[in-house]
């Protein structure tokens, strides 16, 4: 597109907003500018063309069934539901009650199963008795509504958060789906809605349930589904708007996501290319395992393996947008599926009677371990079979797809029928999901939306990169929040990018290559286009892919001067030297020489003669010799986007010898040993052979004072020394020297920096609060008062500007210092902050390591006081929230100063020549109301006895006998080495039973018994306790199950759904059943006792064995047993109370006569 065109659909946009606002409604922006793009053409929507499907509707059994199953749920929805909620609401937008997930997802999901019935053109007014034209009003006024009350539209309201881009995708494919009846400003608000989601996940970090080394990060937790849903935001983002200047952001994390949301450690080495990489390349862990399970609840759960259809979903959303559909979206769909038809699971260990998920012959589902939704989700099954048969990846099961949704889907439309209304469930124990019925329109949409787009025969796959292609050993990579591709055909280069170069964080998309040591890049600019003024485009030099990396870029801008940028030092802000006018339309030759440190910047006309135009020496450390050199184009902003054409780029490096220190500073107490190592990477084709020596200063001690080793051409190899911190060395900053020489002389010298410290071992100062002594405090500002929070006293600190308490002793040096800290709420309009003080030594004199909200943007500070000016040492970006507990740690010994945030080393300096070199400690707010509690001062003493450990540790209980659903508090008590009780209030208490799947113990110790527990009669409890990290197991507390008549029908009730026990013993112990209660309430003990005894008659009647399993004849008889001598013994006391009141009353009569009145 050219310039000129674009500059033309600009102008004709902002008139369209201009005209828009003159409109009853006024649009509100977004106020984050990450999120924040402009209403423009390129950005817009592109709606559903319906004329292209001409296929009609699909009339198979299946298709039919799903039809009806999903005007079921629509009539419900759209009669008693929507009726219940919103019935006598008559604004424009609806109030939905709330920005949590109760009122945002279940009207989102609703939306999109009466948005599918309408415009798929399966809606019948008769049946649902609603007409067409009122139905759809009430669509659009769930739609929009959602969509206003958007953060993005509504100040205040929901988005941003962990499961909104799930609503936000429900909500805007109901608002695609139903584009032509929205108005203007509501296609606004939609659109900003998913465009805003969407764009929160361009530098999203992909979580994973495992690590790439296969260690669990989330126990218990899964994050499939997560991934899932957030790539399902993407897809309809890059459905809906195809030309939107974050479009290849947002698909490279689509296909991120999708890939990894059911990746398998197996896909750690799988080498099939998906999108233009390896799948390898795609993954840092997994989150399902080999066999196609997940973990989700802290179980095998089949629920969160349909999950997959979040990510299957997208051939329906690219389908309608004229789009390919990515392989990706299919990525492990058939394995999962698998696992759901074929896996078979064992029993023991898994629940009886033991295998596959789905069960032959049945609509039935075998939950492994358990299930905590509800006994009859149904649903997420039947579109799972849909989608498996719909896009065919039921290629490895048995029995095919179309086999299983007959049962699934028609258990479904069976609990359908039993209502008059529409409604699926009869009770929550059918499905616990409070929003269950709008869940069920949902699904039913997204299969119906399966079957009618493959009944359209539209529906196409690509593996095709939508990144481009670059020529080998070279990359692409977005810097910050940026998106855009780069692409190589010929000779020639095409790159686009949204974002800038400036500041002290850079954000665009990089195409490079790694060298190492001197290098020169040329390159050839052809052309610059973009609606910007602002738009540059050259070449770059640059020490990292961090944002805010040293750098030097030369450029040519949309003004037609020449531009020339650096960053001498990483975190500083980029410096811009005076524009060189150009005189002339490009192209323009660019050329940068790095030699050393130093880069030498030069354009030119014809590529001969060059211009030097600047002279920079860049400060590239002592980590590595490596650099990244490639070609740059930004437009200035996020919000826009530049392209340019790059010619005969040449980047040319000599061979040399790269090298990275993996880990260059060491800190470490003395008798430790630490591990410096190199790795050096040889660039040539050649062998190279290295001698390295490491030279070690007195307190320290190694064996491999040499090495030398040969490296093959393009090969790496490993130098690794290990140093013994010698005991008696000071504390302080000690250099190690590495010399590594090769070649004909060549030689790297390199600094490896050991920062010894010393454990304390005395205790300075420690408050809990709890008898606070306000003497020892001394408020400087602010207002400063012991309250309660969390259940426990703390001391609050507020103020309108600073509020500053201190304490301890003004001769402490060396010290660390831990206090948890909790912001509560701000106290002005303003940046915020909360924090320690330490080597306080008056009002103006002090550092301060602190928690800040710096405009939204959140960091952990140090900054360092003296004579009342403030200087900022250090900040690291940090998320934290406010209503939320930390911990914060400062080790402070000598000019050395670590700051910690829950035991995460954030920030490490040495202030150089510090006056500041004791002092006292406290704590500082800042426009915040804070309160902090559990402080501790450690330092050093010369004389200190060991201090004592915890030793033994007693759990009990209130009581150990509890019904299903009961619960109890256990109490744990401790005792140190020495014979004290242990103080456990600071103590880390962790609770562990022999049976998770059914007890529950919360963090306060208060245990719970599930309703339902099977067959388990007695669980065994105990708990960990680490204090001062010391860890000590307590006893086992066991606990039984009380027997009960209810809990004999449970457990009847669970063995014959685990086919352990049949129909004809099942009616006969039923009744048996019956007898007993009926018996027992009208007070006839001895005829309830017989027929609990004829109960387990029955059990062992030689016909029925064959209906019942050994283990649940057990387990039967012995509940039986039990109750029946539990009322035997109430009969005999009851008896034994009778005969004593029978003698008081004559001893009474006795009395009487014996002594007349």
């Amino acid at each position: 597109m050219g310039l000129k065109k674009l500059i033309l659909i600009s102008i004709i946009c902002v008139l369209g907003v201009i005209l828009s606002i003159a409109g009853p409604v006024m649009l509100v922006m977004a106020e984050d500018g990450n999120n924040t793009v402009g209403d423009n053409d390129r950005n817009s929507v592109k709606p559903i063309d319906w004329s292209r499907f001409t296929n009609g509707l699909p009339e198979d059994e299946s298709s039919l069934r799903m039809e009806n199953i999903l005007l079921n749920a629509v009539k419900y929805n759209l009669t008693v539901w929507y009726e219940e909620n919103f019935g006598s609401q008559t604004g424009g937008y609806l109030d939905l009650g709330g920005v949590g997930e109760g009122n945002i997802r279940p009207p989102a999901s609703a939306a999109l199963g009466i948005a599918t019935a309408i415009k798929l053109g399966i809606y019948d007014a008769s049946f649902v008795g609603i007409s067409k034209e009122e139905a759809v009003n009430r669509a659009i006024k769930i739609i929009k509504s959602a969509a206003y009350y958007h953060k993005v539209n509504s100040p205040g309201g929901w988005g941003d958060a962990w499961q909104s881009a799930l609503w936000a995708n429900l909500v805007g494919t109901s608002g695609w789906l139903m584009w032509d009846d929205l108005s203007t400003t509501d296609r606004e608000y939609v659109r900003k809605m998913v465009e805003y989601e969407a764009n929160r996940f361009i530098t999203y970090e992909v979580p994973y349930y495992m690590d790439e080394s296969g260690n669990i990060k989330y126990p218990g937790d899964t994050k499939a589904e997560e991934n899932a849903w957030n790539s399902g935001i993407l897809q309809l983002a890059t459905s809906m708007m195809p030309s939107h200047v974050n479009w290849n952001g947002w698909m490279d994390k689509n296909i991120e996501l999708m890939i990894s949301s059911y990746a398998r450690p197996h896909d750690l080495n799988n080498t099939e290319i998906l999108h233009g990489k390896q799948v390898k390349e795609w993954l840092n862990g997994t989150n399902a395992y080999d066999d196609g399970t997940v973990i989700n609840h802290s179980r095998i759960h089949p629920d969160y393996m349909t999950s997959i259809g979040q990510i299957i979903n997208a051939p329906v959303l690219y389908t309608l947008a004229e789009m390919a559909t990515p392989k990706a979206a299919f990525f492990n769909a058939d394995i999962v599926y698998n696992s759901l038809v074929d896996l078979k699971f064992d029993s023991p260990p898994y629940n009886a009677p033991g295998g596959t998920i789905y069960i032959d012959d049945s609509p039935d589902i075998y939950y492994p371990q358990g299930n905590d939704w509800g006994t009859h989700r149904r649903m997420n099954f039947a579109m799972m079979d849909t989608y498996a048969d719909a896009f065919g990846f039921d290629n490895l099961v048995t029995q095919k797809a179309d086999y299983w949704e007959n049962y699934h889907a028609q258990m479904v439309l069976d609990m359908q029928n039993r209502h008059d209304d529409g409604r699926t469930y009869s009770a929550s124990s059918e499905d616990t999901y409070s929003g269950r019925e709008q869940w069920v329109a949902l699904l039913a949409a997204r299969a119906y939306q399966a079957k009618w787009i493959k009944h359209q025969n539209k529906y196409i796959l690509t593996n095709d990169s939508y990144f481009g292609s670059l020529p080998e050993s070279w990359e692409q990579q977005t810097i910050g929040g940026a998106s855009g591709y780069s692409d190589y055909s010929g000779d020639t280069f095409s790159i686009e990018s949204t974002g800038h170069v400036g500041g002290i964080n850079d954000s665009f998309k990089y195409a490079y290559k790694q060298v190492y040591g001197d290098a020169t890049i040329i390159a050839r600019l052809n052309s610059l286009e973009s609606t910007s003024e602002n738009a540059t485009a050259g070449i770059m030099i640059r020490k990292s892919l961090d944002q805010d990396a040293q750098n030097v870029y030369v450029s040519y801008t949309a003004s037609g001067d020449i531009s020339i940028s650096y960053r001498n030092e990483k975190g500083e802000e980029t410096h811009t030297e005076t524009p060189i006018e150009f005189g002339q339309d490009i192209p323009v030759w660019f050329k940068l020489e790095k030699v050393g440190n130093t880069i030498n910047g030069y354009y030119s006309t014809d590529g001969a003669e060059w211009n030097l135009i600047t002279t920079q020496v860049i400060s590239m450390d002592n980590i590595s010799n490596d650099s990244y050199i490639g070609i740059v184009t930004v437009p200035g902003s996020l919000s826009q986007a530049s392209e340019a054409v790059f010619e005969n780029v040449q980047i040319n490096a000599p061979d040399n010898l790269g090298y990275v220190f993996s880990n260059q500073t060491n800190t470490a107490f003395p008798g430790e040993t630490i591990n410096v190592s190199v790795t050096l990477f040889n660039t040539t084709e050649h062998d190279i052979t290295v001698q390295s020596s490491i030279d070690l200063r007195e307190g320290f001690d190694t064996s491999q004072n040499s090495q030398e080793v040969t490296i093959p051409g393009n090969e790496t190899v490993n130098l690794s020394y290990d140093i013994e911190v010698l005991p008696g060395i000071d504390s302080g900053k000690y250099v190690i020297p590495i010399n590594i020489s090769y070649g004909q002389g060549e030689v790297i010298n390199l600094q490896s920096e050991v920062v010894v410290r010393l454990a304390p071992n005395a205790t300075l100062f420690e408050e809990d609060f709890e008898d606070f002594n306000e003497n020892t405090w001394t408020v400087e500002s602010g207002e400063w008062a012991t309250t309660l929070e969390d259940g426990s006293t703390v001391y609050e600190g507020s103020s309108n500007a600073a509020a500053l308490s201190v304490a301890g002793d003004r001769d402490w040096s060396d010290y660390i210092i831990s206090v948890d800290m909790k912001p509560i709420m701000r106290t002005a309009p303003a940046n915020l902050s909360s924090g320690i003080i330490f080597r306080y030594n008056g009002t103006g004199n002090f550092y301060h390591f602190r928690l800040s909200n710096n405009a939204g943007r959140t960091v952990a500070e140090l900054y360092k006081w003296e004579n009342g000016v403030a200087k900022l040492l250090k900040e690291i970006d940090y998320n934290f929230t406010q209503g939320t507990w930390y911990e914060l740690k400062i080790d402070v010994q000598g000019e050395q100063i670590d700051g910690y945030v829950n035991d995460e080393l954030l920030i490490s300096i040495i202030d150089e020549g510090t006056s500041l070199m004791k002092g006292g400690i406290g704590f500082r707010t800042y426009h915040e109301q804070t309160v902090f509690d559990n402080l501790l001062v450690m330092g050093w003493s010369d004389e200190v006895d060991d201090p004592a450990v915890l030793d033994d540790v007693s759990l009990s209980a209130d009581q150990t006998e509890l019904n299903p659903g009961e619960s109890t508090v256990l109490s744990v008590s401790g005792l140190m080495n020495d014979g004290t009780e242990a103080d456990l209030s600071g103590a880390d208490i962790e609770y562990a039973s022999s049976h998770p799947d059914i007890v529950e113990i919360d963090a306060e110790g208060r245990i719970t018994l599930a309703e339902e527990v099977q067959d388990v009669r007695s669980f065994e409890v105990w708990s960990e306790v680490t204090l001062a990290g010391i860890t000590v197991t307590s006893n086992i507390v066991e606990f039984d199950v009380a027997v009960s008549i209810p809990l004999i029908r449970d457990t009847l009730e669970y063995y014959k759904d685990m086919n352990a026990l049949q129909t004809p013993l099942y009616k006969q112990l039923s009744n048996r059943l019956d007898q007993v209660e009926h018996h027992k309430d009208h007070g006839r003990d001895n005829a309830a006792v017989k027929h609990m005894q004829d109960f387990q008659k029955h059990l062992y009647k030689r016909g029925m064995q064959k209906y019942i399993s050994e283990e649940a004849r057990d387990i039967l008889d012995a509940d039986a047993q039990v109750i029946i001598d539990r009322w035997s013994e109430e009969k005999f006391y009851k008896n034994e109370e009778n005969k004593l009141m029978f003698l008081l009353t004559k001893t009474f009569h006795f009395g009487r006569s014996f002594f007349p009145s």
